[in-house]
C-alpha cells in the first residue's frame, strides 16, 4: 500500500472521513438508472407528439444537481429530483406561458401510464414516480438572439414569462472548478441522455462540498422540511465562495465563513441570490415574500459554522466524529469511520503505519515517538 494515500494527521484524517461521507451519498445505480429510463422516455413520447410540439422544435436536457454532478440520496425516505428543460427554439414572445404549460398537460395526459402521475406547478409541470422520484418538466422560449441559453419560463401565478438560464448555470458552476485541460463534465453536455455519472475519485472538492452541504441541510431541517433552503441556493453560495481548496474541509469552512460575511447584519435586510448567468433570475425571491424562510437559513448557516469551526483542532478522529455526526448523520458518519479503520488496518498488517503518541495521528514513518497501532487500541487515543 503507498504511504501517500494514508491519512497521516488530523486534518487528513478529516478529510478522508467527509470523502468517505460524500461518497456515501452519491445516488445508487438503481435510481440512477430508473431516472435515465424516466427521462427517456418522457423525452420520446413528448418528441412524437403530432401536436403543438411538432411545430416547435426542443431541445430535452437536465438541470440541476443532476446536470453539476451534486445530487445526494434521499433523506429519511425522500424521493429525489430530476429537473429536465423543454429548451424550445424560437422567441418567447410568440407564445402564451399558461397555453404551453397546458400543452405540456395535454401530452403527458395521452400517455395511460402518465396521465395520474401529472402534477401542475407554478413554473413546471411535474410526474410523480411513487415513493421513487418526481421529475419537473420546464418549457422555456429564447429570451434574446445573442445568447440561446437564455431562457425565459412560465409562471403560473404572474401569468407570464420569467427570465432564467439552466445552461449558463451550470457552465458557470463549472468555471469555478474546472481547468482548461480537464473538462470532466464535457460528456454531460449532451442534450440527449443525463450526464454521465462520474466515477466518485473524479468528483471536485466543490462538487463533494455542495453535498455534503446538502446532506446537512437535510440533516438540519428533518423536522421542519417547509423550511428548508433551496438547493440552488446552496449550491450558487457554495460555487460564490468557493476559492479553489483541494482539502473538503477547507472548501467548506471557506463557502460557510463566506456565507456568513454576506448575510446582513441589519434586522430586515435579506440577502439576495441570482442566477450568475442570467441576474435577472432571481433564486432569492421567496426570502422577501416569506421571511421566515430566510430566518432560517440564517440560523442554519450560523448553526453549520459554530460546527464547523470545531473541526479546527479536535482532539483525535473519534472527536471529530462527534463533531461529524450531528451535520450528516450517526449512520453514514460511523459507516465512514468504520472503512477508514478497515482501510487504515491493512497497512498496520503490514507494518507500515502508526500511531503518534499523545496526539492520535497516523504517521507512515517510525520512531522513538511512535508506537506500532496493536489490533485493540486504533483510535484509542
Amino acid at each position: 500500500m503507498n504511504n501517500n494515500s494514508i491519512p497521516q494527521t488530523i486534518n487528513q484524517q478529516i478529510d478522508d472521513l467527509l470523502n468517505r461521507i460524500a461518497e456515501s451519498l452519491q445516488l445508487d445505480d438503481t435510481r440512477r438508472e430508473s431516472a435515465e429510463r424516466s427521462y427517456r422516455s418522457v423525452s420520446d413520447w413528448i418528441s412524437t407528439d403530432t401536436g403543438f410540439f411538432k411545430d416547435v422544435p426542443f431541445d430535452i436536457y437536465p438541470q440541476g444537481s443532476f446536470r453539476i454532478g451534486t445530487t445526494v440520496k434521499p433523506f429519511s425516505g425522500s424521493e429525489f429530483d430530476l429537473d429536465i428543460v423543454l429548451h424550445f427554439e424560437g422567441p418567447y414572445e410568440r407564445f402564451n406561458p399558461i397555453s404551453t404549460l397546458n400543452e405540456i398537460v395535454r401530452r403527458l395526459k395521452e400517455n395511460g401510464t402518465y396521465a395520474p402521475m401529472v402534477e401542475r406547478k407554478n413554473r413546471c409541470i411535474r410526474l410523480n414516480y411513487a415513493n421513487e422520484f418526481h421529475m419537473d418538466i420546464l418549457p422555456g422560449f429564447y429570451e434574446a438572439n445573442h445568447d440561446n441559453n437564455r431562457i425565459m419560463v412560465p409562471d403560473r401565478i404572474l401569468k407570464d414569462w420569467t427570465p432564467s438560464n439552466p445552461r449558463g448555470y451550470a457552465q458557470w458552476f463549472e468555471t469555478k472548478y474546472v481547468k482548461e485541460d480537464l473538462l470532466l463534465l464535457e460528456k454531460a453536455r449532451s442534450v440527449e441522455k443525463l450526464p454521465d455519472n462520474i466515477p466518485y475519485q473524479f468528483k471536485q472538492p466543490l462538487q463533494q462540498a455542495v453535498q455534503l452541504i446538502k446532506r446537512y441541510r437535510d440533516v438540519y431541517f428533518q423536522d421542519k422540511p417547509e423550511l428548508a433552503t433551496s438547493s440552488i441556493i446552496l449550491t450558487t453560495l457554495a460555487a460564490t465562495f468557493y476559492s479553489g481548496q483541494t482539502s473538503e474541509y477547507q472548501a467548506i469552512r471557506s463557502i460557510i465563513d463566506g456565507i456568513n460575511r454576506a448575510v446582513p447584519l441589519l434586522q430586515g435586510q435579506v440577502l439576495e441570490i441570482v442566477n450568475p448567468a442570467n441576474p435577472a433570475e432571481k433564486f432569492s425571491d421567496k426570502w422577501e415574500k416569506e421571511p421566515e424562510l430566510y430566518k432560517a437559513f440564517v440560523s442554519f448557516s450560523r448553526d453549520f459554522k459554530k460546527l464547523w469551526d470545531q473541526l479546527h483542532s479536535p482532539a483525535g478522529i473519534h472527536k471529530a466524529v462527534e463533531i461529524i455526526k450531528p451535520a450528516f448523520g450517526d449512520t453514514v458518519s460511523l459507516s465512514a469511520l468504520r472503512e477508514q479503520v478497515l482501510y487504515v488496518e491493512k497497512a498496520r498488517n503490514s507494518g507500515s503505519i502508526g500511531l503518534v503518541r499523545n496526539t492520535g495521528l497516523l504517521t507512515g514513518a517510525s520512531g522513538v515517538s511512535i508506537t506500532n497501532i496493536g489490533r485493540n487500541n486504533f483510535y484509542g487515543g
